[in-house]
């Protein structure tokens, strides 16, 4: 950060970042890297598992897209149509038929409604093309809804990086609700304050 010298305001003429972290958290994660490559391994390993066991009944698993590398946090398989659902025949979404920024009705294992499935394509900052899919089971909505909403969604969540990150909200040392309350509001009016003065 880049803190104006002043006896005592305490300014900030740049939008910086300050990552700290206690000593506890800096040293479990340093003795987890040393595991890293294991533990992407194992997971590797158990999504390769699950893989085999739905090819054996003719069904697609999710699969990273040719560019990407999955960490395999997360094991998906999808369905198309509810007569596939019905039959145990899921597809990868990336393998259905949708034409870029359109909406298909699908369903999702374990999910007993059906839901809207919308693919955008866009242009990443290094001009990488990258392919989003983004679910709602509201069917009213537009291609253009989809895309609004998104949009909405995303500053949000970018407000809300911005704030944790510039205004200590993560490291508040405050324990009742009342002091709590008090630090986020400050926190919020901080966090205008540097944007808008």
């Amino acid at each position: 950060t880049a803190k104006i010298a002043h006896p005592y305001e305490f300014n900030h003429d740049q939008v910086g970042y300050n990552y700290r972290m206690p000593n506890l958290n800096a040293a479990l994660g340093c003795a987890q890297m040393e595991r890293l490559q294991e533990m992407l391994d194992l997971k590797k390993h158990v999504a390769k598992q699950w893989k085999d066991l739905y090819s054996s009944h003719g069904v697609h698993f999710v699969t990273p897209i040719d560019y990407a590398y999955s960490n395999n946090w997360l094991n998906a398989i999808i369905l198309e149509s509810k007569e596939d659902r019905n039959k145990g025949l899921w597809t990868r979404i990336d393998e259905i038929d949708i034409p870029n920024n359109t909406t298909k009705k699908v369903w999702l294992k374990d999910l007993k409604i059906p839901v809207l499935l919308f693919k955008q394509v866009f242009k990443n900052k290094d001009n990488s093309i990258g392919v989003r899919f983004l679910v709602s089971n509201d069917f009213r909505l537009s291609n253009e809804d989809f895309t609004t909403i998104y949009k909405k969604r995303w500053s949000v969540e970018e407000y809300h990086k911005s704030l944790k990150q510039n205004t200590a909200l993560a490291a508040s040392p405050t324990r009742k609700t009342i002091t709590q309350s008090n630090h986020i509001f400050a926190s919020i009016i901080r966090h205008y304050h540097e944007l808008f003065l």
